[in-house]
């Protein structure tokens, strides 16, 4: 879709001409648009922030860019970003400030649906959390083949005596990784030799191991 062009005169905001795309995301026809004030379609509440839009355009002559609640009369409201950027046009060179205007609507739905999701993912998260802290063994989840991150219920934490919160693999990076051994047949082993690393590696059930 192209951009939705207003042209305003001075700090006035008075529409001088417009596109057929922004006619109709203003719902008017173009010819009634020209000589309308822009603030006229901009919800109450988005006004003040218009009003300084207009005042840093026409000041510093630099291209400014802010989002506003739109509000055409008998549509639907809806979040625009406004880009605006200072012209000298006709014979006078008089100032005239060519704008942008995108509706964001489906930007803003995606967004709120993207935050529904990570509210979700997270509730999911502290719900298995619960669970895993009431089972009584030590239970361990690796977030990649390598097990550099890792994380373990109550149980696990309290077993290998870290406290929550921390990452308990052995082939955590230097920072994170905790200091204990684990042995087999009286010998130490190295962190890809653990079941936990070995599991995750090679996706197969691997076998347990005594803490030292």
């Amino acid at each position: 879709m192209p951009p939705r062009r207003l042209c305003n005169t001075g700090c006035r905001g008075v529409i001088r001409e417009t596109n057929l795309t922004a006619a109709r995301l203003l719902n008017l026809p173009g010819v009634k648009l020209v000589g309308e004030k822009l603030a006229r379609f901009i919800a109450a509440e988005s006004r003040d922030a218009f009003d300084l839009h207009c005042r840093r355009v026409f000041k510093t002559g630099a291209t400014q860019i802010c989002e506003l609640q739109m509000l055409p009369p008998g549509g639907q409201p809806f979040e625009a970003r406004l880009e605006a950027l200072v012209k000298r046009t006709g014979a006078d060179r008089s100032n005239h400030c060519l704008m942008i205007l995108t509706d964001l609507t489906e930007r803003k739905r995606a967004e709120d649906a993207l935050r529904t999701s990570e509210a979700g993912e997270r509730a999911r998260g502290m719900e298995l959390e619960t669970l895993m802290d009431a089972i009584p063994i030590a239970v361990f989840i690796a977030h990649d083949a390598t097990c550099q991150k890792m994380t373990g219920n109550r149980a696990a934490m309290k077993l290998l005596r870290l406290p929550k919160g921390s990452n308990p693999s052995a082939s955590a990076p230097d920072a994170e990784r905790p200091n204990y051994q684990i042995w087999s047949q009286e010998r130490r082993l190295a962190p890809d030799e653990l079941p936990m690393q070995r599991a995750a590696a090679t996706e197969s059930r691997c076998w347990t191991w005594t803490r030292r």
